[in-house]
This record gives C-alpha cells, structure tokens and sequence, in this order.
C-alpha cells in the first residue's frame, strides 16, 4: 500500500524521479506521484503523459 501523504512531502524534483525510465517503484506509486505533480500544477505534454501512462503499464505487466 502507497502512502499519498508520504509522497506529498516530497519535491516536486523528487516526484519526477518516480517517473523516470527504470525506477524500482510499483505502478501505483508512480501514479500517485503524476497526480500529485498535476495538483502542483505541473503541466505535461500528451508525449510525457503517454510515457508514463507507457511505464506504469509496463510496471504492471512485469
């Protein structure tokens, strides 16, 4: 089980490490992390979206 509150406290530099390419994080995780960098108002590309939609998808196949 992810802790959303855990994850809030960290910077939004932080966050983005969870949805890199090849991080050991589990896709809910990294999904959380993408929420909660949007609230923050960081705004993605549809590129940057589809990788990590991509990533979360691949997280959860393997």
């Amino acid at each position: 089980m992810v802790n959303k509150s855990v994850l809030r406290k960290l910077s939004n530099q932080e966050l983005e490490g969870y949805l890199k390419e090849g991080n050991c994080f589990v896709p809910e995780t990294v999904q959380i992390a993408f929420e909660i960098l949007e609230e923050r108002g960081r705004v993605f590309s549809e590129q940057e979206k589809a990788a990590v939609q991509g990533l979360i998808l691949q997280k959860k196949g393997s």
